[in-house]
């Protein structure tokens, strides 16, 4: 399995849709800040990543881990509340609207299940 093969496989099991453009493979976290990433196999089998419109929070979480947060389910809706940055979202990245999030789409961290 080459680097790439594994980043697709790795981007599907987590939910994220990705597509091959012309100078390599493209996704986003499908939030508000519409952030995006690419990536290219090099000669040597790494991945080159390069991430497109972030903030410096965003490009550290990228590079040296995010952590984790848990989300808190508000009773009578489907809106979730991570426990690190204080807000709320839809879980529009979630499985569906009644399973939380699997990133925090303001933060970044990966949502403990």
């Amino acid at each position: 399995m080459t680097a790439m093969d594994e980043l697709k496989k790795l981007l599907s099991e987590r939910g994220f849709e990705y597509f091959n453009g012309r100078h390599g493979t493209y996704w986003d976290k499908g939030d508000k800040f519409a952030y995006s990433f690419s990536a290219s196999e090099l000669s040597d089998g790494t991945l080159r990543v390069v991430l497109h419109r972030i903030t410096p929070e965003q490009a550290v979480a990228a590079t040296l881990g995010s952590g984790t947060c848990k989300m808190r389910q508000h009773m009578w809706m489907p809106m979730w509340t991570c426990s690190e940055c204080g807000k709320t979202n839809g879980g529009v990245i979630g499985a569906d609207r009644h399973e939380p999030p699997i990133v925090c789409p303001n933060c970044g961290k990966a949502v403990k299940r």
